[in-house]
């Protein structure tokens, strides 16, 4: 649990630790179905292999594979059931990912409303954590009938010298009209939360891609928070 909490200037009584997975074990429901902490893949996707999955000392790792990535869920978008969606909030995990230009993990924010189908063609993503070219990418995006409204600013560079193959945490303060991106509890960069992200419930996603298929990555998750931001 190295780092769990909430950045320096966050009131903690102001909120609330409402999920939490150190995957001393590893919940994943094998057929998009029951009551589980994690489901494979999207709606729009394959589930991975499950080896593209392991857990060793503590952590789980995901895995890609000549392209092939590996994607987990808090909520299976192909059925009814679990429901584990959030709203308003700090949203952490401590990382550590393979370190070359090739390197695609992400950990997201998603709309449960397009995942089933009810949003009207209006959705929101928040992208938590996205690595370009070893920058640190926080965007949140507003969808509409497949057009794309988003942050300008969304990039930004990591302090000199860091390692992203070691520990790192990575999150995101989810205000009403507001979100801010974190790196190791310091604040990078704010942008306003449009209004359908503020209405919407949505799903984390962690995944590991690769922009070149000759190259495997991995990503490796310690732990994931939810701390929920009280009415």
């Amino acid at each position: 649990m190295v780092g769990v909490g909430l950045p320096s200037g966050l009131e903690p009584k102001s909120f609330e630790l409402v999920w939490f997975d150190e995957f001393t074990d590893f919940d994943l429901s094998r057929d998009g179905r029951g009551e589980h902490k994690w489901f494979n893949g999207l709606w729009y996707s394959r589930p991975a292999p499950l080896d593209r999955f392991s857990i060793s000392d503590g952590a789980l790792r995901l895995s890609t594979h000549q392209k092939q990535g590996a994607v987990i869920t808090t909520l299976s978008p192909r059925v009814d059931g679990a429901d584990t969606t959030f709203r308003h909030g700090y949203f952490e995990a401590r990382l550590a990912m393979s370190a070359n230009s090739a390197s695609w993990p992400a950990f997201w924010l998603f709309s449960k409303e397009h995942a089933r189908g009810t949003d009207g063609r209006h959705w929101c993503e928040i992208d938590i954590f996205e690595l370009f070219a070893n920058k640190y990418g926080g965007t949140i995006h507003d969808w509409n009938n497949g057009r794309n409204n988003q942050n300008q600013n969304n990039l930004a560079a990591f302090p000199a010298g860091t390692d992203l193959s070691t520990w790192h945490t990575y999150g995101l303060l989810w205000e009403p009209g507001k979100v801010t991106w974190f790196f190791d509890k310091h604040p990078l960069m704010s942008a306003a939360s449009p209004t359908v992200c503020d209405t919407q419930n949505l799903f984390l996603i962690l995944n590991a891609s690769t922009r070149d298929p000759s190259i495997d990555q991995y990503l490796l998750v310690d732990w994931v928070a939810v701390h929920r931001l009280k009415p």
